[in-house]
This record gives C-alpha cells, sequence and structure tokens, in this order.
C-alpha cells in the first residue's frame, strides 16, 4: 500500500512533483497498460502519466492550468501542450473514474 501523505513546505512545485511521483508508481502496481486509447501516433506522454498529472493537480488542488503549465513537473515537462492536454484528459474521462475505485480499493 502506498501512502500519498506529503509534507506541506508551501511550495506547490514541490509538492506537485513528489505527488505526481507517489500517484504515478501507485497507477504502475494498479494498472500494466500504459495507454488506454488508440491513438495513430505513439503520444510523448503516456495516458497513464497523464492521468497521473492529473490526479496530483487535483490532489493539490491547482485550478489554474496556467500555473501547471508555467512550472510543470520535469518528467512531463516539454513533452505535452495545454490544449493536448485537455483534449486527452476529457477522452480519459472514463478510465480516470475507474482508476480513482482501483485507487480507493487498494488503501
Amino acid at each position: 500500500m502506498l501512502s500519498l501523505v506529503f509534507e506541506e513546505n508551501g511550495n506547490k512545485i514541490s509538492n506537485l512533483q513528489t505527488v505526481y511521483r507517489k500517484i504515478l508508481k501507485l497507477l504502475h502496481s494498479i494498472e500494466p497498460c500504459d495507454n488506454f486509447l488508440n491513438q495513430i501516433r505513439l503520444p510523448k506522454l503516456t495516458d497513464k502519466e497523464l492521468l497521473s498529472l492529473s490526479l496530483a493537480v487535483e490532489t493539490l488542488g491547482i485550478d489554474s492550468e496556467h500555473f501547471l503549465f508555467k512550472r510543470p513537473p520535469p518528467q512531463v515537462h516539454g513533452r505535452i501542450e495545454r490544449s493536448v492536454y485537455n483534449r486527452r484528459v476529457r477522452k480519459l474521462s472514463f478510465k480516470l473514474e475507474d482508476i480513482r475505485q482501483k485507487m480507493v480499493n487498494e488503501m
């Protein structure tokens, strides 16, 4: 079982990186598949990484995409654009709910 507890040091960027890594690690243990959508070209950022970023942003209560894309986690930097992020998160909403349920059952 993986805990999502992180230290609150006032630095949301540092916390975002920490929470992103922890959620991604948890997703790797829950879901073996990296991509859930059939796409013509292989994306630079896997669906699992995208969902991990989306869950981390929700966890920290970051509601500003400007803030998110101003200084994204180093693992994500330069691998996805803002408009593509929005489009793919909307398309993956079905899987996001499934993963949330699996995470709750895991904890």
